[in-house]
C-alpha cells in the first residue's frame, strides 16, 4: 500500500509543469511615457522570432482618485536577445484613465519548446503614463 501511495505521489509530481524563470529582466525605460513613445524592456535571453506575452500587474494611481488594482496586457516585438520594444498607444493611455502612475511588476514570457509551460521573468516597474501634449493643451 505504501509503495502504491509513493508511486501515485511521484506520478502526480512529474505530471505538473511549472513555468521556468530562465529570462533576465534588467530594466524598463523610459520611466515616463506618452502615446507615440516606445517602452523598451532590456534583459537577456529573449528568443528572436517569437512573440512575447507581456503583462503589467499592480496598482494604478490617478490624481485625486484612490489606487486601483490592474492587469494590462501589452503587445511587443523582440528586437534582439536583449531588447523588447512596446509601442505606447493613445488607447493604452486612455484605458489607464489618462494621467496615471503604474506601480507594480512586468511579466515577460514566451512558450517553451514543449508548449506546456512558459519561460519567463518578472521585474518591478514604475511608469508615469502621460496624455499626449496636445491632448493636455486641449483640456486646459
Amino acid at each position: 500500500m505504501r509503495a502504491l501511495a509513493l508511486a501515485l505521489l511521484f506520478a502526480c509530481a512529474c505530471g505538473s509543469y511549472d513555468d521556468l524563470a530562465l529570462l533576465d529582466l534588467e530594466h524598463v525605460e523610459p520611466p515616463e511615457v506618452e502615446a507615440g513613445t516606445t517602452l523598451r524592456v532590456h534583459g537577456d535571453g529573449f528568443p528572436l522570432g517569437q512573440v512575447p506575452e507581456l503583462e503589467l500587474s499592480g496598482r494604478l494611481h490617478r490624481p485625486g482618485a484612490p489606487g486601483a488594482s490592474v492587469r494590462i496586457g501589452l503587445a511587443g516585438l523582440v528586437r534582439s536577445a536583449s531588447l523588447i520594444e512596446i509601442a505606447v498607444t493613445e488607447e493604452l493611455i486612455e484605458a489607464a484613465g489618462g494621467r496615471a502612475t503604474f506601480d507594480g511588476e512586468l511579466r515577460v514570457s514566451f512558450p517553451s519548446s514543449d508548449d506546456r509551460r512558459d519561460v519567463f521573468a518578472v521585474a518591478p516597474v514604475r511608469l508615469d503614463l502621460l496624455p499626449e501634449t496636445r491632448t493636455q493643451l486641449r483640456a486646459q
